[in-house]
């Protein structure tokens, strides 16, 4: 049995990247991890068979210079800006996605990767009328700058991976949700108003998204650089295809919680400027090319993040005795 092959990980430091890392280790691999200094590194990626580099310089040179002898078999680039709202720095966005994805395939194409796949996001796509989903042939029509930023990074990455010969594959996930999330997203923020017995200002939440549990993603991810069926230079969503309405995420938080529900401020809060009514995807071509599909029912990944929230809760309690 041969073993699990060499891999690089731009963004490893990232919520999908911690878990991705994670997954990869757990199955043997030697995982070089690419991040910025000023990012935090969880203990939970500090083990054996995980090594570390940071810098914040990304240029071809000074990352071949890091890499020494490491030749990657497949390369995950999750690296990218604009992630936090208050992220929105125009030329940070150009060199945090396409800048530094050409730097990264410049990089390894002197020894080719088998796989190098780019986490893109499902925001390149425009919205969709209620009660469609947004397949691979859907038109890139984003309504935000991150949307338009990873859209152009996606482009421009396939193309010149396309130049340089590096195997290239795009993945768009849709709403990732799952522990490990940043304190500003939607389920975390719920858990820790309505623990806290505190209103919560929402949108009248009906919006329709599509959402994946973490656990999910990474599988996902695993999958895409491993099956035969995925075609070099080729795009794929990674989404359930499931509609919800974000009112109903909420109140599945709520319900969870043990939380009475006019704790649920619906329509405190406008929707943004720039927020599609519906983004729920089509799974199909990716589950065709891997047969890989959801495994995490909402209602069970909420309840997994309600769990840890409530045991961590217990658990600093106890510190304080």
């Amino acid at each position: 049995m041969s073993s699990p092959p060499p891999v690089l990980v731009t963004g490893a430091s990232g919520f999908v990247g911690t878990a991705l890392v994670r997954q990869l280790a757990a199955r043997g691999s030697r995982v070089l991890c690419l991040a910025r200094f000023s990012s935090q590194v969880p203990m939970a990626v500090q083990a054996p068979g995980i090594e570390w580099i940071r810098t914040d310089r990304h240029d071809p040179g000074t990352l071949r210079s890091l890499l020494g002898d490491f030749a990657p078999a497949i390369v995950f680039n999750l690296a990218g800006y604009g992630v936090r709202p208050d992220d929105r720095d125009a030329a940070a966005m150009i060199d945090g996605n396409v800048t530094l994805l050409a730097n990264a395939l410049e990089t390894v194409a002197e020894r080719p990767p088998r796989r190098f796949i780019h986490v893109g996001s499902c925001s390149e796509y425009g919205p969709a009328p209620a009660g469609t989903r947004l397949g691979e042939s859907n038109a890139i029509n984003p309504t935000s700058l991150y949307g338009a930023a990873k859209a152009g990074a996606a482009l421009f990455g396939r193309n010149l991976a396309q130049r340089l010969g590096v195997p290239f594959v795009t993945m768009r996930p849709f709403g990732i949700y799952g522990p490990g999330e940043a304190s500003y997203r939607l389920i975390p923020y719920l858990i820790e108003r309505l623990r806290r017995d505190q209103r919560v200002d929402l949108t009248p939440g009906e919006q329709l998204r599509d959402m994946l549990y973490i656990d999910d993603v990474v599988d996902a991810l695993v999958s895409a650089a491993h099956a035969p069926g995925i075609e070099d230079f080729g795009c794929y969503n990674i989404c359930s295809g499931v509609p919800v309405q974000i009112r109903e995420v909420a109140m599945t938080v709520c319900r969870l919680l043990g939380k009475p529900a006019n704790l649920l401020a619906f329509g405190a809060r406008p929707y943004r400027a720039d927020e599609p009514m519906s983004i729920v995807g089509d799974p199909g071509l990716f589950h065709a090319a891997t047969g890989w599909s959801r495994q995490v029912a909402l209602d069970a990944g909420i309840g997994r993040m309600v769990a840890q929230a409530v045991a961590g809760n217990a658990r600093a309690a106890l510190e304080q005795q």
